[in-house]
């Protein structure tokens, strides 16, 4: 019984040791190609491209040779948020293509509003009183 306990815990010592090698290998890569996949499920990307400004220009246009992730950005007119005279904006916050307007001062003006940057939608009002 001993020398199966033995070859047991020299088995699950080699694969713990193994499953490190892999983290690191996987983190040198991963700082290398942030695109990286150890199992790749489509073709891989050469090099990293960082995210240029949506903003910049109106009539700025995707490269042809780069696949279109996202929808494009439509013209959504004007949004009235409805604040009393007293309230105004005090921070604005983007998480992806959602926007977060946090309203003030401090009582009955403090909210959070969400709204989805590419339809204009306002998706929700969270009252922080």
């Amino acid at each position: 019984m001993a020398h199966f306990l033995k070859k047991l815990v020299a088995t699950l010592g080699a694969l713990i040791v193994l499953a490190l090698l892999l983290m690191g290998y996987g983190f040198y890569k991963k700082s290398t190609d942030p695109s990286w996949r150890l199992f790749a499920t489509s073709e891989p990307t050469s090099k990293f491209e960082p995210r240029t400004n949506q903003f910049a220009s109106e009539n700025a246009q995707p490269k042809p040779d780069t696949p279109k992730t996202e929808k494009p950005l439509t013209e959504f007119g004007s949004i009235n948020l409805n604040l009393a005279p007293e309230c105004s904006i005090v921070k604005t916050q983007w998480q992806g293509r959602l926007l977060s307007l946090q309203t003030g001062p401090k009582g009955i003006c403090e909210s959070l509003i969400i709204f989805d940057s590419q339809s204009g939608k306002q998706l929700g009002v969270i009252r922080l009183r």
